[in-house]
């Protein structure tokens, strides 16, 4: 396992960065070094007991989780997963290439786009909703993994070919030609995505998003700016209407002052500097 060997080998590090759910934190209080954990899944202790059936086990490994975090570094992707935390910690938004996005496209766009899992909590559905009551042409990538069962029930029926269409999963030279000939890019996402990396993508294709104003969508989106956060379905078929008053060259700037990888790495640089005492 390679946190195993990780930490087995750990006079060969100055600091051990860890992405596994928490799993290490058990063991970061033995550690001589500094750990750093990055948390990209919800906070949810009640995830992380491996199923066991013993209740008293659960207890116990809840309290112990909770009292050895204090012995971690805990870094967020953004300030709505910080303030779910409850406990000091640090945010470093996450960032994408942005030289491998290009530069926004300024041509004709003619259709809202939806990318990612087809599944109800990405609100699939809602965004087909949206685009039908504003008689717009809406194209949806993604996979139906795990939720057959939804595409099946509610997708499906709604795909002509014509005003709404599917064309599956896409690579990435795909996909960054997807974004950046669409109007819009619609979020209306319905659960608390700790950070959608869809909508910092979107941005930096120079296409405005169009989101449920939940979780951390107000950090990455500016309101009037680089897109809309709206709250209903309605409000999305509104703004819909408005999006040509979005300025791409806007949402670009707005991706490459907060979401470059360079600068998430400078960032992280910085807090390895600062635990060393550099």
């Amino acid at each position: 396992m390679p946190v195993a060997a990780a930490f087995s080998d750990w006079r060969n590090f100055d600091i051990i960065h860890d992405h596994t759910r928490f799993f290490s934190t058990l063991f970061a209080h033995l550690l001589p070094i500094p750990l750093v954990t990055t948390v990209h899944h919800p906070i949810e202790f009640d995830e992380l007991h491996w199923d066991y059936p013993a209740k008293d086990y659960h207890a116990f490994v809840r309290a112990n989780w909770e009292r050895l975090l204090d012995s971690v570094t805990t870094v967020f992707a953004s300030k709505f997963q910080r303030a779910r935390y409850g406990k000091k910690s640090e945010v470093i938004h996450n960032g994408i290439p942005l030289d491998k996005w290009g530069n926004p496209n300024t041509g004709p766009r003619h259709y809202l786009a939806f990318l990612g899992a087809i599944n109800e909590t990405k609100g699939t559905y809602e965004a087909i909703q949206a685009a039908l009551l504003s008689n717009e042409e809406i194209v949806i990538a993604g996979t139906t993994y795990e939720s057959d069962e939804y595409f099946r029930q509610r997708i499906e029926p709604f795909v002509d070919g014509k005003q709404v269409k599917f064309i599956g999963s896409v690579d990435f030279k795909q996909k960054k030609q997807f974004l950046a000939e669409a109007k819009a890019v619609l979020m209306p996402i319905q659960w608390d995505d700790p950070f959608p990396t869809v909508a910092i993508e979107s941005i930096a294709s120079g296409t405005p998003v169009i989101a449920w104003n939940r979780s951390s969508m107000a950090e990455i989106i500016e309101h009037g700016k680089s897109g809309f956060l709206v709250s209903s379905i309605e409000e999305m078929v509104a703004r819909i209407k408005e999006i040509d008053a979005i300025d791409r060259k806007e949402c670009r700037s707005r991706a490459e002052l907060l979401f470059d990888s360079k600068q998430m790495a400078k960032n992280y640089v910085s807090l390895y500097h600062r635990l060393l005492g550099a």
